[in-house]
């Protein structure tokens, strides 16, 4: 029996239409999860997105279009607007608070568990600044902006976990420290609203 290559190609064929179909993801997958809560919700951003904190692959289209971001992207990007705004604000109330030379444990764990969920929001926030620069590779200005988030936000961290405060640390030095932490925030917000700009276009 001979095989003529009519069928090998044919055969050939078959085999890639099978690959494909099996490699296309279904529209569950896809699918975004709208957040009530306090934090920016990463998960159900599409293929493109976050699962935890690892990225899974970008739908292929020309590299200097957007690609993979969710249909719910305008609620998503007021969610990040709002988690900015909340983290500000958790700024402002660490550095009004009136706090003895002495802190007593509950005060010191009050502290630092308001410092603790300061962090948590950036880090929840910075997981969604990484998903739209990966739907926007060849952007400069978003890879720019991402480094900002990156390195500047290394600064804040450093300097508002500086602020935390031990049993019997002196309170009276938090708003200083507070304030040091404001300043090294506002380039690192000033990258994030660049963000915004660019999914929202």
């Amino acid at each position: 029996m001979f095989i003529t290559k009519s069928s090998v190609c044919a055969s050939f064929l078959s085999f890639t239409v099978l690959t494909l179909v099996r490699a296309t993801p279904f529209p569950s997958d896809t699918s975004g999860i709208p957040s009530n809560g306090p934090f920016l919700a990463t998960r159900g951003l599409g293929s493109a997105l976050i699962s935890g904190s690892s990225y899974g692959p970008l739908h292929k289209r020309e590299s200097h279009f957007r690609r993979g971001l969710p249909v719910n992207m305008g609620k998503e990007i007021q969610n990040l607007k709002n988690n900015m705004t909340d983290q500000s604000n958790r700024l402002s109330v660490l550095h009004n608070m009136a706090l003895p030379k002495s802190l007593k444990p509950l005060q010191a764990k009050d502290v630092n568990q308001k410092i603790e969920d300061i962090l948590t929001i950036g880090n929840y926030m910075k997981d969604f600044c990484k998903a739209i620069v990966a739907a926007f590779p060849n952007n400069v200005e978003a890879n720019n902006a991402m480094n900002d988030i990156e390195n500047k936000g290394k600064i804040f961290g450093r300097a508002l976990t500086d602020s935390k405060r031990p049993v019997g640390g002196d309170g009276r030095q938090l708003p200083g420290n507070i304030e040091i932490a404001q300043a090294a925030l506002v380039p690192v917000q000033n990258a994030r609203n660049v963000l915004i700009r660019i999914a929202s276009q």
